[in-house]
């Protein structure tokens, strides 16, 4: 199992992101694997939020007009 932990925190008029993952109760195939694709993890995560942060864009400029 994986457990991932996201903290969120303003800074001025941004967001800052924090992920951690924390693996407990795997095998060490597992933990094997986890280590090998973890920069993968953290990559497409902050692709997402690049996406959300594209759709608030959108969303804020429609509530401006």
């Amino acid at each position: 199992m994986i457990l991932t932990t996201v903290v969120l925190a303003e800074i001025g008029s941004k967001t800052a992101v924090r992920l951690t993952w924390a693996i407990f109760e795997a095998t060490k195939a597992r933990v094997a694997c986890f280590t090998r694709v973890i920069d993968g993890f953290g990559k497409n995560c902050f692709n997402v939020f690049a996406i959300i942060n594209e759709l608030l864009k959108e969303e804020q400029a429609k509530e401006l007009r």
